[in-house]
């Protein structure tokens, strides 16, 4: 509980899961997931600590968890129980608070249209009370937005990277977006490159993904953007800033479709990112506990659209030690693998 309440709280996601539930003459819930906007205050009664919060989303599932996972780079998710007591009202009880016991517990209002109106909390962690309690706005804008599709895709383009303490500026020209299903999103402008923004998703809009971001290549970092949606199941558009390490960066993206289709020769660094896709799809064919060393690699031309990667590798310990050979079959666009083929020397 040491980062709960550091700064001001815009968002947080309420993550449950199904417990055990009584017989009851009801519509029993089995699944929801819902982001509202609304307004709502987390208070440490030891501290006299007020934090602001103006999103929340619920998120039951099937499998018996409770959690609250705050945005804005901290890490501490509250988990428990919880059980449906009628068709408006879930009741809850709290296990923990990231890695500290906590006891507690609460109560989610729903709407009876497949989200919530209020949340509530009470408990302690390490002998500090806490709560919290949240309202969603009452306004014909604040509807729920459902959820949005689980972007997995490298898309080319336009854009620009700003380091802006150093006054440095780079050239992008693909950007990749992954986004999972606990709501975390990594951002990777020039796939390979040392510069992946990493964050925690919401639906802002019908055609838009708000991030908070809290890495920026591994090290801790603050800041937040938008993915704009292009409604085909990938993006058009990302804005982004924040700060890591006392220095501001930031990065607009645009997506044109174009990418280099030529045959001439890549950049050490554009080969060196071919290799570690490759490279990838090799350790897949491998068990997880094999080490490998790389050898003689060498990227190929693109041919109706792809590019060849082969080379030698020698693979140590795991369920298939030995000396290879391999071939691999990455989409020069999107830079994922269409195919591997590994063969013993």
């Amino acid at each position: 509980m040491r980062t709960i309440a550091k700064n001001r709280i815009s968002h947080i996601v309420l993550a449950l899961c199904l417990g055990a539930l009584p017989v009851l003459s009801l519509a029993q819930l089995r699944e929801l997931k819902s982001t509202r906007n609304g307004d709502g205050t987390l208070n440490f009664g030891a501290r006299a600590s007020n934090e602001r919060v103006s999103r929340v989303t619920v998120w039951l599932q099937e499998r018996g968890v409770v959690g609250i996972t705050l945005a804005q780079g901290v890490k501490d998710t509250f988990e428990g129980k919880w059980r449906q007591v009628n068709n408006r009202r879930i009741d809850f009880t709290l296990t923990k608070i990231g890695r500290d016991s906590a006891s507690g517990s609460g109560q989610i209002d729903l709407d009876g249209r497949g989200s919530f109106t209020r949340v509530s909390l009470n408990g302690r962690t390490g002998g500090t009370p806490f709560s919290f309690t949240f309202s969603v706005n009452d306004s014909e804008e604040n509807v729920d937005l459902g959820d949005a599709p689980l972007i997995n895709r490298t898309e080319w383009g336009q854009g620009d990277w700003s380091w802006g303490s150093r006054a440095s500026e780079s050239n992008v020209k693909n950007v990749r977006v992954r986004m999972t299903s606990d709501h975390r999103i990594e951002i990777d402008p020039s796939p390979g490159s040392n510069d992946s923004v990493a964050g925690h998703w919401w639906r802002k809009s019908s055609d838009q993904i708000g991030f908070d971001i809290d890495r920026l290549d591994g090290s801790s970092a603050s800041g937040s953007g938008t993915v704009t949606l292009d409604g085909r199941g990938s993006f058009s558009r990302i804005n982004l800033s924040g700060r890591s390490q006392g220095s501001s960066f930031s990065m607009a993206f645009r997506v044109t479709g174009a990418q280099d289709q030529g045959s001439g020769d890549l950049t050490n660094t554009q080969q060196q990112r071919f290799i570690n896709v490759a490279r990838e799809g090799v350790r897949g064919e491998f068990s997880s506990s094999t080490r490998f060393d790389f050898l003689g690699e060498s990227v190929g031309d693109v041919v109706f659209g792809e590019r060849t990667v082969t080379g030698s590798v020698r693979a140590r310990g795991g369920n298939k030690p030995g000396n290879y050979r391999y071939e691999v079959v990455v989409r020069n666009g999107t830079m994922t693998v269409k195919s591997v083929n590994v063969r013993r020397n």
